[in-house]
């Protein structure tokens, strides 16, 4: 059986299109990510993708989510559903903040230094599965 996650595009308008939401680990290793995780049973796909989105980044003020890529891939735990979300963001966040994961898991502690990057400049630093995904939010 293979286990859904969600990954999460959330964008706001900024003065050259739109900027999407990005952070960054204390390991470097890890790369720039965006929101996202695992969509827990019994749950719907936009649902947690909010949820996870909110539970990562500290925000709730988005608009409706709309699935925009799905894509399977084999995983160190077993295949792996990946439901690609965008998530529009209405309200006010900081150009950069650290956010502590207060729930998950895997995730509750940990801080995610969270920023805001150009669609074109997020698209050549995100991981390949999520690039192609990003190319759905262009004009």
């Amino acid at each position: 059986m293979s286990r859904r996650r969600a990954f999460c595009y959330v964008t706001r308008p900024g003065p050259q299109g739109l900027e999407l939401l990005v952070f960054r680990q204390d390991d470097p290793a890890a790369g720039v990510q965006t929101p996202g995780g695992t969509i827990e049973d019994g749950e719907g796909v936009l649902e947690g993708a909010v949820r996870e989105a909110a539970e990562e980044s500290g925000l709730q003020e988005f608009g409706t989510p709309r699935q925009i890529g799905f894509h399977r891939f084999d995983h160190l735990e077993g295949s792996v559903d990946g439901f690609h979300v965008h998530l529009p963001f209405w309200g006010e966040a900081p150009e950069v903040w650290t956010h502590t994961v207060s729930a998950g898991a895997d995730d509750a502690g940990m801080q995610f230094h969270c920023f805001w990057l150009g669609l074109l400049e997020a698209r050549a630093q995100v991981w390949p599965h999520m690039e192609l995904s990003l190319a759905e939010l262009e004009p």
